[in-house]
């Protein structure tokens, strides 16, 4: 079962996270109200991704081949299409993120090779896809080898940009916000769970059907939801507590996140 956490922990693990804190923090509400919208959405998430998991290590298939079960073969047609497109979609943004994120960070080191900032983007696109694409052909055995890697690897960047950006962190500044009103607090609790539980709810039993029938199903539905929920949490809550403590880093954040 503890394979799960990694195997979430790679996928929720985004530095681009740390602009759902801003985003939250920009609604106007304080930093106390911003962590908690940000633990509302994510124990939220534990609803989607558990349940998930769980169908998915008893049934043993995909979220969408176990949907049938609700909606019919016939009926099952429309949920498949919506998740087709939203996967489609998150795979475009990840992509994107991959690419522009790359090309700034390579035009910034004067490492670009003579390339636009737009050929880097399509270039590293294009490699990303590429990579995506062979570790899907080669199956579950592959994924849980690169999530494993990608997991520590995240860790170690998320530790590292942590320390780097510690210097601009001023908690006394961070708590002179005041308190907005909290129905806004619901629209940041909305946001992480749209980021974090309804990304994923049509994925959550693509993993866990790999797992033995015979198992603990609460291991199982523990393990993965603490694996996106830990990254998640840790990422958008510093975000909240960067952009309370510096208000010009804040409006850099909101004009070039990726930069």
């Amino acid at each position: 079962s503890a394979r799960l956490f990694w195997l979430w922990f790679a996928a929720n693990s985004s530095i681009a996270a740390i602009v759902f804190g801003t985003i939250i923090f920009a609604l106007g509400v304080s930093l106390r109200q911003a962590i908690v919208a940000t633990l509302a959405g994510v124990a939220l998430s534990f609803i989607p991704l558990g349940l998930g998991t769980l169908a998915g290590k008893r049934s043993g298939q995909p979220t969408m081949v176990i949907s049938r079960a609700t909606f019919g073969v016939v009926g099952n047609i429309l949920p498949a299409l919506l998740a087709l497109f939203s996967r489609l979609f998150w795979a475009a943004a990840l992509l994107w993120i991959l690419g522009a994120g790359a090309a700034d960070i390579l035009s910034g080191a004067r490492l670009d090779g003579g390339f636009t900032n737009q050929q880097l983007t399509l270039i590293v696109m294009a490699l990303g896809f590429v990579v995506a694409v062979v570790i899907a052909y080669f199956g579950y055995a592959l994924i849980a080898i690169a999530q494993l890697i990608v997991s520590i690897v995240s860790a170690l960047s998320i530790i590292g940009f942590i320390a780097l950006t510690a210097k601009y962190l001023d908690l006394g500044t961070a708590l002179t916000t005041p308190d907005g009103p909290w129905i806004l607090v619901i629209t940041g609790a909305v946001l992480v769970f749209s980021f974090v539980g309804l990304a994923w709810a049509n994925s959550g039993a693509e993993v866990a059907r790999y797992q033995r029938p015979g198992g603990s199903g609460v291991a199982s539905m523990l393990w993965a939801t603490f694996g996106a929920a830990l990254p998640s949490f840790i990422l958008i809550g510093y975000g909240a507590l960067l952009t309370a403590s510096n208000h010009t880093l804040a409006h850099n954040i909101a004009a070039d996140p990726l930069d």
